[in-house]
């Protein structure tokens, strides 16, 4: 199973990822008096993106899902 830690700690450092992300769009939209951004969907789109391969994601991208 050693084959499989990098992606192990590939998962954990995303996942803290999309935390930070969260709190930093979070800080920003309620300073600006927006909506909060809705974490499921922020977790749910970018683990999809992490397990199709395209990693990338930034805050920006973030703030597009806001409803």
């Amino acid at each position: 199973m050693i084959k499989n830690k990098p992606k192990l700690d590939y998962y954990y450092e995303k996942q803290n990822e999309i935390k930070i992300g969260t709190e930093l769009a979070n800080s920003f939209l309620s300073i600006s008096g927006q909506c909060v951004v809705n974490m499921r969907d922020i977790a749910l789109q970018r683990l999809l993106f992490l397990f199709w391969g395209q990693n990338h994601l930034g805050f920006e991208r973030n703030v597009h899902l806001i409803h």
